[in-house]
């Protein structure tokens, strides 16, 4: 009677000649490949124009000297306004969901 060592050494082995003989040639493949499109995309060359980033031109935006502070207050401020509507909206039920709308566009300085 064989041990289940055994049992599980032969499995592997008819299974590895299954699989065939160049898999770890194809998945060294499929990894440089991947390896390959993630650095084109993430490195930039001097000599090229740079790609658009969002997250790039939205760091720009929030961290420059002109526009991070106005940018900041005014999200703090529309936070604070939409947590004031929902504290209104859950205390008494008199706004509903227009009055929201147009208090969030107070808040912006925005007119409907």
């Amino acid at each position: 009677m064989k041990s289940n060592h055994e049992k599980i050494l032969k499995s592997a082995q008819d299974l590895r000649w299954d699989i065939g003989a160049d898999f770890h040639e194809k998945t060294m493949e499929a990894l440089y490949t991947d390896a390959t499109r993630i650095t084109d995309r993430a490195v930039t060359y001097p000599d090229e124009k740079p790609r658009f980033d969002l997250d790039r031109t939205i760091d720009k935006l929030v961290t420059s000297r002109v526009w991070g502070f106005p940018l900041m207050i005014l999200m703090q401020h529309s936070l604070m306004v939409r947590k004031l509507v929902d504290m209104k909206l859950q205390g008494t039920g008199r706004l509903n969901a227009n009055t929201r709308y147009q208090v969030t566009l107070l808040s912006l300085g925005q007119t409907q």
